[in-house]
């Protein structure tokens, strides 16, 4: 009996080994963290690479009129206190995407939303936001598996709602609530509805096309990941021989 428990308790941590045991990785967004290159430029629809991970922004500019219903490519930057979001109804009122209220990841008028995309699976550890003077800091959240930034076109923002389902890859809708305020919030990632390892998270203000949520404004200051490395087939058939001589050992001291 006490062999048969140690196979299994062998077996279980062979098992558990996707999940690499090295430190996560944070991805510093402030100005002088985390170093990126530009892509498409910098304007709307561009993007920043930061390696193994391109972030990028889109929004809902398209969808006022409900003559159109999908995401628009929106323009992303990085500031002082993090990434911000500028979409193109923003970018041609008042100061344009240099204004302070109008570069924040927000959900004034028109949702933002953060598209970070990794070239391998990663764990979803945390990501914190950094909010705009005292304010609101409600967000919402999906994390999947999506075959390119470019699905978000595709996408009709009611597809996101809660208890909605959409055919490109991204997973549950989740929301966190916090309350206003002018300190940074640390916004918890592993307890996401459908799981939090994905090659894909997409973050914004909170988003419900059903209703109206318009004070959520912030930065975004970092986010934690942990990488996946998928455990090897000889592995998998170690660990299920493991299993099957625990099971003939249980058979016999029966």
């Amino acid at each position: 009996m006490k062999m048969t428990k140690q196979i299994m308790v062998l077996t279980a941590l062979l098992m558990s080994a996707s999940i690499n045991s090295q430190a996560s990785t944070i991805y510093d967004f402030t100005n002088g963290g985390t170093s990126y290159t530009q892509v498409n430029g910098s304007g709307f629809g561009n993007g920043l690479d930061f390696g193994d991970m391109t972030a990028t922004a889109w929004a809902t500019t398209g969808v006022p009129t409900g003559s159109n219903s999908l995401i628009d490519q929106a323009q992303i930057q990085q500031w002082g206190t993090g990434l911000g979001a500028c979409n193109k109804d923003e970018g041609l009122a008042f100061g344009g995407c240099n204004t302070n209220s109008e570069h924040q990841v927000d959900n004034l008028g028109d949702d933002d939303y953060v598209l970070f995309t990794f070239d391998s699976l990663v764990q979803f550890e945390n990501i914190k936001i950094d909010p705009f003077f005292y304010s609101d800091r409600d967000v919402s959240f999906w994390i999947g598996n999506i075959s390119s930034s470019g699905v978000m076109m595709s996408l009709d923002p009611a597809d996101l709602d809660p208890g909605q389902s959409n055919s490109v890859g991204f997973g549950d809708y989740n929301q966190k609530s916090f309350s206003k305020g002018s300190g940074i919030k640390t916004v918890d990632l592993t307890g996401a509805n459908g799981g939090n390892i994905g090659n894909a998270l997409l973050f914004s203000a909170r988003a419900d096309a059903g209703n109206s949520y318009d004070n959520d404004l912030f930065k975004i200051n970092s986010l934690e990941v942990i990488a996946v490395v998928p455990v090897p087939a000889a592995a998998w058939l170690f660990g299920s021989g493991l299993l099957g001589l625990a099971g003939i050992a249980r058979r016999k001291t029966n």
